[in-house]
């Protein structure tokens, strides 16, 4: 009997522990607040704060009890903050925005699917948001590839280098 009770426990636990990966959850907010921008009119500092509050509350997802408790609640407060109050009531009126995700088949179920091609942006990624596709940039800044841009002619060699004993040379 106790065997069953564990067996039982733990089906429970891992069929609720279902939390969002992080790739799947910034594509995912990019793609909602991407489409609040288009609708919402959002200027560029709003779509930041927007991407922000919809990543962190998909990555605040665990499990289906998780849809609508407290990381909604943050969410929905933030928005009350960023959004104007037309740009707020406007949102409360879309469900695909309201309450973005429901759980459907044993997975998470993204409503603005429903109204929107899924390979669709209207607006460029946020400088907070990573982009999909790594592009490499270049200069001589943390994380950026160093080196000449693809297609540069190098016909200077660049300064000169100090040799084994300090000399430079040339």
């Amino acid at each position: 009997m106790k065997k069953m009770l564990f067996m039982a426990m733990m089906m429970t636990i891992a069929i609720s522990a279902t939390a969002m990966p992080y790739n799947t959850a910034r594509n995912e907010a990019l793609f909602l607040s991407d489409k609040m921008a288009y609708e919402l009119g959002l200027d560029e500092a709003q779509y930041e704060a927007v991407y922000q509050l919809n990543l962190d509350y998909l990555m605040g997802l665990n499990a289906r009890a998780d849809l609508y408790g407290s990381r909604w609640s943050i969410r929905d407060r933030g928005l009350v903050r960023v959004l104007t109050a037309a740009q707020y009531n406007l949102y409360m009126t879309r469900s695909y925005f309201y309450r973005p995700v429901s759980w459907g088949r044993s997975a998470w179920v993204f409503g603005v699917y429903d109204r929107y091609h899924r390979n669709h942006f209207f607006r460029h990624h946020p400088p907070v948001a990573p982009r999909p596709i790594a592009v490499p940039r270049y200069g001589h800044r943390p994380g950026l590839v160093a080196g000449p841009r693809p297609g540069a002619h190098r016909h200077n060699p660049g300064p000169a280098r100090p040799g084994r004993h300090g000399h430079h040379r040339r």
